[in-house]
C-alpha cells in the first residue's frame, strides 16, 4: 500500500508507541488516543505538531457510549460487525485456557511480553 496517505491512526497504548504511528501519518492527519495500556504519557515531539501539522485527539469510549443513542451505537459498530462476519478481524492467541484454569489464565495474562492474547476456551 505504498503511496496511499494515512490520515487517521488509533492509539490504545500511549508511551512511545504513538510516535511510530505519528511518523506514518500524512501531513494534517489525526491521531486518536482511546486507551493508555502502557500507563505512560504520550511522547510526541513538537516537530510533528509543527512541521507535519498533526492533530491529537482523545476519546473516552465509555462516555461516548453512555451518551450515544442506540441508533448511533449501531451505526458506529456496523462496519466492525460486517468485518467480523467476513472473518477479517483476527488476533493472535498465545494460549487458550479452560474456564477451570481461570486463576492460571489470569496470572499468565498479567505477565508482560506476551506474543498474543490469553483467552478462555469454552467446551461446545
Amino acid at each position: 500500500m505504498a503511496g496511499i496517505p494515512i490520515n487517521l491512526a488509533l492509539n490504545a497504548v500511549g508511551g512511545e508507541s504513538p510516535l511510530r504511528l505519528a511518523n506514518c501519518l500524512a501531513p494534517g492527519s489525526t491521531l486518536v488516543t482511546y486507551g493508555a495500556m502502557s500507563l505512560q504519557p504520550l511522547k510526541i515531539p513538537n516537530g510533528l505538531l509543527i512541521f507535519k501539522d498533526l492533530r491529537f485527539r482523545g476519546i473516552w469510549i465509555n462516555k461516548w457510549y453512555d451518551n450515544a443513542t442506540p441508533a448511533q451505537r449501531r451505526e458506529a459498530f456496523q462496519h466492525l460487525f460486517e468485518m467480523a462476519k467476513r472473518g477479517l478481524l483476527q488476533t493472535k492467541v498465545e494460549k487458550a485456557y479452560p474456564l477451570g484454569e481461570a486463576k492460571t489464565a489470569v496470572s499468565h495474562a498479567a505477565r508482560g511480553q506476551r506474543s498474543g492474547k490469553v483467552i478462555f476456551e469454552f467446551a461446545a
